[in-house]
């Protein structure tokens, strides 16, 4: 295993540098102390994605934000099984992670301590190597950092690295003590220029080689830091294959496809079939078909950047070579043939790089898109861990990590209620739909398959938006049979009911499964039957829905709904008066919905046979698998919510949610969103405000939905001197009250002034504006 390790003074303005060296570079582990990173800068931006997970602790998360410097990182190859450890105490700049494969646990820490810190931040540092070891007694420990002690004197002596000059009762002695005390032995004797040795190296382990690393990934501070590299004893894991097949669509013969599917008699073909045996059969003749006229291509996870050119990988190559061979002769031909082709790497490296960049600069006006998707590819990552944790386990291997996703996934849905417990739910005020049937045209199906976007990605009918924008004329015909079956018949066919779902990370620790949510993708024919469909029906839920539900709606949106919210604020403030605005977050509602709940509002809305039946079977036993890679988990059941991705789902939660404005006080909506307001003059208005929160309570629990109360927050707006600032409760717990809060991407402060919401912006912007530069 190789480890290098740099403290580099600042990483922002050498981003470019670093991420060609690293490009280059195939250490195992890489660490960096003093980074001088804000969260600001994603890890997507350093260079070291996918191949490296990296765990960072920056300075803004352990002391004031406002001073620059410090921080630490640590990046694991991803075929390594890592964890971060957790802390008691965070205020110190410091991480450590834990690589487990099989038998062997080895702890590697990171930590930068500044000049002329205080002997508690010492204290602290080894108070939480202590822990450690005590957690992990058959562990390897492996320490890198920048101390800041250029008081202590390490030498050799008689093969051991012992220390000399640090007066009794001193800072230094005393972290002398402590590191005898945890039987740890310092291995660095690389002196800088000045002749202090700051960066130090503690371990546990006595079979280690540290040398001084002169091909650095960034230029040498070699008057305070040289760049260190440390080889251990431990053979390599091997890594999460990548490699799938699939149909390669871009380059099929679409000629002999169309006439091939043009010759098909597809009312014979369907003649007497049920709707899923007519699907299986559509499918089995366009596969015949696919088969015949389209390659098949093996899709690997490249091991180089996208600037890469095909004369560098060869150089490469070369290098690797010419290493080997110096390694087995080490002689000076040999090793200055490897010099030369490092040389000639770093070279041609560099030259790719910037040829790539000025075609991004390039793209920005002849093709945004490309601009956006480099930018976008740096400011995030769709790469998984090759190792995770879920309920406190450790699992590798691509099969049980999409097993325990789909297990994670599938835990949050909720069971269907038994229907005689359910509720009347709409009275005669709300106007009832007239619709029991839907019959599609063949200009329908034609003008939604005109409308695909292109896009090499295919659903779990594994095929692309490319072949149906190609065969659309040919594809209409059969397509509007089957629709046109369906709906008369009031069942939506199984085929089309599955779907997969890909891991998207949150936030927090990304080697926890947790910390992701399910994005689900749908085959392209049932995403354009329930498109058609949508537009048919949509216009007749327009007066159904209530008004003050802006999402999903036509004329609606996150402006109307701002601006319903600071008209009615400026009004109170125009008298003199302030309003208390409750902000409430559902916990996963579109996934929580209760089918036979949604299915009785259906019913109550008016909507008869066969297209009631129909709306049922569309929701009714659905199914869905995770897929990452070419790695896919079992299937389960989806037994709540509405279809990610599917143009009917955000109507069908517009339906379900509709009767929640039964209350006396304001409530504006944005889907899921929710927040109730009203003016307040006495107690006696917050008493009110109290029982709407009360009643939305009681609604949530009768529909099988859930608030998160730490994240529903009470805010009051006014400009009076003197506010009444009552106290809210939900479920019994006190809300947080805030003077600030973000309302549908806009920062609202208490007087209404956007100040804060102006500083946000310029940030964001000062913040992309400093990356694209960069």
């Amino acid at each position: 295993m190789s480890i290098y390790y740099q403290n580099i003074r600042g990483i922002n303005t050498k981003l470019d540098m670093f991420t060609r060296n690293v490009s280059l570079c195939n250490y195992d582990i890489i660490i960096i102390t003093e980074t001088w990173l804000s969260d600001n800068v994603k890890n997507a931006e350093l260079g070291l994605c996918p191949r490296y997970t990296i765990f960072r602790c920056d300075r803004c998360s352990t002391r004031d934000v406002t001073t620059r410097g410090g921080g630490v990182l640590i990046a694991v190859k991803n075929q390594f099984s890592c964890r971060r450890l957790p802390l008691l105490d965070n205020s110190v700049e410091q991480l450590f992670i834990q690589i487990s494969e099989k038998s062997l646990s080895l702890v590697i820490g990171a930590v930068y301590i500044p000049p002329a810190s205080d002997i508690n931040v010492y204290d602290i540092h080894f108070n939480a190597i202590d822990v450690l070891l005590n957690n992990n007694r058959h562990s390897k420990f492996l320490i890198f950092g920048d101390y800041n002690l250029p008081n202590i004197s390490w030498q050799s002596v008689n093969g051991s690295i012992v220390a000399s000059g640090a007066r009794a009762g001193s800072l230094e002695s005393n972290v002398l003590a402590q590191l005898s005390y945890l039987n740890l032995m310092q291995f660095n004797l690389i002196y800088n220029r000045s002749g202090s040795l700051l960066d130090l190296i503690f371990s546990n382990v006595f079979d280690i080689n540290v040398i001084n690393e002169n091909h650095t990934l960034l230029p040498l501070d070699s008057m305070y830091h040289p760049a260190l590299s440390v080889e251990l004893p431990i053979l390599p894991f091997k890594y999460l294959e990548y490699n799938e097949q699939m149909y390669d669509f871009v380059n099929c013969d679409y000629n002999s496809i169309r006439s091939n599917l043009a010759s098909l008699d597809w009312n014979g073909i369907f003649n007497g079939l049920d709707i899923n045996d007519t699907v299986n059969i559509f499918y089995n003749n366009v596969f015949k078909i696919i088969n015949a006229y389209c390659p098949v291509k093996t899709v690997y996870l490249t091991k180089h950047p996208h600037w890469f050119s095909s004369s560098l990988k060869k150089l490469i190559l070369d290098k690797k070579i010419a290493h080997k061979t110096y390694k087995q002769s080490p002689n000076s031909y040999n090793y200055n043939k490897f010099s030369n082709l490092r040389a000639c790497c770093k070279a041609q490296n560099k030259i790719d790089y910037n040829i790539f960049i000025q075609k991004i600069q390039n793209s920005i006006t002849s093709n945004p898109k490309l601009f956006w998707k480099y930018v976008n590819s740096k400011r995030s990552t769709l790469s998984l861990p090759n190792s995770m944790y879920y309920n406190n386990e450790n699992i590798s291997g691509g099969y049980d990590i999409t097993n325990c996703f789909a297990q994670h996934f599938s835990s949050v849905l909720n069971m269907p209620s038994i229907t005689e417990s359910i509720v009347d739910y709409y009275n005669t005020s709300i106007p009832s739909i007239d619709l029991n049937s839907c019959t599609l045209a063949i200009s329908d199906v034609y003008n939604e398959l005109n409308e695909i976007k292109y896009s090499t990605c295919s659903g779990p009918d594994n095929i692309s938006n490319t072949f149906f924008m190609q065969c659309k004329f040919v594809l209409s015909t059969p397509l509007l049979i089957i629709f046109n079956r369906s709906l008369a018949i009031g069942v939506f066919p199984d085929q089309w009911k599955i779907s997969y779902v890909s891991p998207v990370y949150k936030s927090g620790d990304s080697n926890h499964i947790i910390n992701y949510r399910p994005v689900s993708i749908i085959s392209i024919i049932p995403k354009i039957f329930e498109g058609i469909v949508y537009k048919k029906i949509s216009p007749l839920f327009k007066n159904f829905i209530i008004n003050e539900q802006h999402g999903f709606m036509s004329s609606r949106s996150t402006t109307t709904n701002l601006l319903v919210l600071q008209h009615f604020i400026l009004n109170a403030f125009k008298s003199n008066c302030q309003v208390d605005v409750i902000y409430t977050d559902f916990a996963e509602a579109f996934d929580k919905i209760d089918h036979n709940i949604l299915f009785k509002k259906l019913f109550q809305s008016g909507l008869c046979n066969p297209f009631y039946s129909w709306l049922v079977s569309f929701l009714s036993g659905r199914k869905q698998y995770v897929k990452f890679k070419n790695y896919n988990s079992y299937i389960y059941n989806v037994t709540s919510g509405v279809p990610q991705g599917s143009h009917l789902a955000p109507l069908l939660f517009n339906i379900y949610i509709n009767d929640i404005s039964n209350i006396n006080s304001n409530i504006l909506l944005f889907a899921d969103d929710a927040k109730l307001f009203r003016i307040i003059k006495t107690p006696l208005d917050s008493n009110l405000l109290q029982y709407d929160l009360d009643d939305i309570s009681n609604w949530c629990d009768n529909n099988k939905l859930y608030l998160n109360v730490s994240k529903c927050k009470i805010i009051t707006f006014t400009r009076k001197r003197v506010s009444i600032l009552n106290k809210y409760f939900l479920n019994g717990i006190e809300l947080e009250r805030v003077n600030l809060i973000k309302d549908l991407g806009v920062y609202l402060d208490s007087s209404l002034s956007f100040n804060d919401h102006h500083v946000h912006i310029q940030n964001r912007a000062s913040s992309m504006l400093g990356f694209i530069i960069a």
